[in-house]
């Protein structure tokens, strides 16, 4: 949910970015750690939820992480949201379509791990 998953200035979240990777990293460095570019066939499958109102951490960093999945064939289900901004977890309205998603999720592990698997 609303990860950082790109190091780049401007795409990533400053905090994030300033805390893991230091004030001044070099490009070699911003590349190790972007998680979208390090993607590789076979990995973990994955479930994404952002929302595009996230003023926190920019949603281009799911939407690069669901690019990056498709490119390397590892499955991924994503969940963009118009609204919802940045660590809404459970607390949006149930009349948001995005307080949903412990539903969706629970059905994607569901799938991901087999039905008789306990959850």
């Amino acid at each position: 949910m609303y990860a950082v998953s790109n190091m780049d200035p401007g795409r990533s979240h400053g905090g994030s970015r300033a805390q893991l990777l230091g004030p001044n990293p070099d490009p070699a460095m911003q590349a190790r750690y972007a998680i979208d570019r390090n993607l590789r066939s076979g990995d973990a499958p994955l479930f994404l939820v952002h929302a595009e109102d996230d003023d926190t951490v920019p949603v281009a960093n799911s939407l690069d992480m669901l690019a990056a999945a498709r490119r390397v064939d590892i499955p991924v289900e994503a969940h963009i949201l118009r609204r919802g901004r940045h660590g809404f977890g459970t607390r949006l309205p149930a009349s948001s379509p995005g307080s949903l998603w412990p539903q969706l999720f629970d059905r994607w592990m569901r799938e991901a791990i087999g039905p008789e698997a306990p959850l």
